[in-house]
C-alpha cells in the first residue's frame, strides 16, 4: 500500500492503513521505489487502480444515506459486518459508531 498522493508530494499521509490479517510488510525508501518504477513502469499502476476507486467510492458513497451505504456494504462486503468493529466499518461509511448502531437496528 502506498498513499500515491502523499508520496509524490513528499508529505505526511492523510489516511491511516492498518492490517487486520497477517502481513508480511516490505519497508522500500523513497530511492528503491524510484528504482522500481525506473525498472518496471507497472510497478504502481495497481496501487493506482485501487486509489482511484476508494477515491471515487468515497465521493459516491458520501451522496447517499448512511443506511443506503450500510445496504450497499451488506451486498458488496456481506462478512464484513461480522469481521471487523463497528467502530472500523462506522469509519469506512464515513458515520459515527452511534450512528451505525441506530442504522443497523433499523435494517435488522
Amino acid at each position: 500500500m502506498i498513499d500515491q498522493q502523499s508520496f509524490v508530494a513528499q508529505t505526511p499521509s492523510q489516511n491511516f492503513i492498518q492490517a487486520y490479517e497477517d502481513s508480511e510488510i516490505v519497508f522500500l525508501s523513497n530511492h528503491e521505489l524510484h528504482n522500481l518504477v525506473y525498472k518496471y513502469p507497472n510497478f504502481l499502476r495497481p496501487g493506482k487502480i485501487l486509489e482511484q476507486n476508494f477515491n471515487n467510492r468515497v465521493r459516491f458513497d458520501m451522496d447517499k444515506s448512511p443506511d443506503s451505504r450500510y445496504k450497499d456494504l451488506l451486498e458488496v462486503h456481506p462478512l464484513w459486518a461480522e469481521r471487523f468493529a463497528q467502530k472500523h466499518i462506522a469509519s469506512y461509511l464515513g458515520v459515527t459508531p452511534e450512528t451505525l448502531s441506530r442504522v443497523r437496528a433499523r435494517i435488522k
